[in-house]
């Protein structure tokens, strides 16, 4: 209960500390930072009290209030995004917005589709904050899907993000649902609805029910690894392209050294580091997090450049590859997967192993 006690006062002394930096949800911060004082002032309650089931049943209810307040804070709005560091998508934006504003009046999905880590998401959100369509849309919603979705969870998620509330609708059954979301957007002004990471297309059919056919030209922006979903919501997805050598120099650059320019006994070994991600956005995220750890010298970036799998040790290699027994898209812990390794290599290498991968990992 202690424990408990000094995390929540931190995290209330925490949200205190930025108020001011929390931009767009300072009313939900002011309401969790209430729950969050009520939660604290229980828990000192808690601890005087004798009957342990009634302070559970009471420590239940109020971790159940703060975490629906959080979860309300956080499902209004899309992921941030450091919209200044985005490098490439000018003209891949322009051509979406263009999708979304024309067209007919009915409703209409453009797919924007590309391999694992090509800014899918980035892009999205750069399109969701545009001026244009926060001009054009009365209504946006942002809703992240996974392969992992339930439909029910999704609709009570557009009724909290319009309406506020969801406690009324708990108990109602999907199609029930279906047809509240239907009801709501009906009603009001134009929107544009972001389906983020779209897995099975059987998603987007049992999805798309919800939607009122009022021919005012709503819209839905999906974003898709798969091209059989892509194709199967629109015959013309947007094939998101990879970034040109120029363009991942530029956002290496910038991710690197952030406002300042690439010193000149540097542009070279970065220019080549930039071209070997083969134009992948998130390879160039990462690999500036190594040029970091490694320094600001000539010889620390072509040591960058030189790595690959192949210069792994052999016990890395093992632990890389182990990632391959998971499902694409599966959420994978640090723990569990620290003691997998720990378990396959006490059993493959008689000990040695696991300490050394342990100690690598810690």
């Amino acid at each position: 209960m202690a424990a408990v006690n000094f995390l929540v006062e931190n995290l209330m002394q925490l949200l205190r500390d930025n108020a001011e930096l929390i931009v767009g949800v300072r009313g939900e911060a002011d309401n969790l930072l209430q729950d969050l004082s009520e939660f604290s002032a229980f828990l000192k309650q808690a601890a005087k009290l004798r009957s342990e089931n009634q302070v559970l049943k009471e420590l239940v209810k109020s971790i159940r209030k703060v975490v629906n307040h959080a979860e309300d804070a956080i499902d209004k709005f899309p992921p941030v995004v450091e919209v200044d560091d985005v490098v490439g998508f000018d003209e891949e934006a322009e051509k979406v917005i263009d999708r979304l504003l024309e067209g007919s009046d009915d409703l209409e999905v453009i797919p924007v589709v590309g391999m694992p880590g090509l800014g899918k998401t980035t892009l999205a959100t750069k399109i969701f904050k545009h001026p244009k369509i926060e001009y054009e849309f009365f209504t946006r919603l942002w809703l992240y899907v996974s392969q992992s979705y339930k439909t029910r969870e999704l609709y009570l998620n557009i009724i909290s993000k319009l309406t506020g509330k969801t406690k009324h609708y708990h108990d109602m059954s999907e199609k029930d649902l279906a047809d509240v979301v239907r009801d709501i957007l009906g009603e009001g002004g134009k929107y544009l609805i972001v389906w983020d990471d779209v897995w099975p297309r059987e998603a987007w059919d049992r999805i798309k029910i919800a939607f009122p056919k009022n021919r005012k030209r709503n819209r839905v922006l999906l974003t898709t690894r798969d091209h059989n979903v892509a194709n199967y919501c629109n015959e013309i997805p947007h094939d998101l392209k990879l970034l040109t050598d120029v363009e991942s120099w530029i956002l290496l650059e910038k991710k690197a050294f952030h406002k300042a320019k690439c010193p000149p006994e540097l542009e070279t070994p970065g220019q080549s580091i930039a071209r070997k991600c083969k134009g992948l956005p998130l390879a160039i995220v990462v690999i500036v997090g190594a040029l970091i750890g490694k320094g600001k010298t000539t010889k620390e970036w072509e040591q960058v450049y030189q790595m690959s799998y192949d210069d792994l040790p052999y016990d890395l290699k093992a632990c890389l590859l182990y990632f391959g027994a998971f499902p694409r898209g599966f959420l994978i812990t640090a723990w569990k997967l620290i003691r997998l390794w720990i378990a396959e290599g006490s059993s493959s290498t008689k000990g040695a192993y696991p300490l050394n991968v342990k100690q690598r990992i810690t």
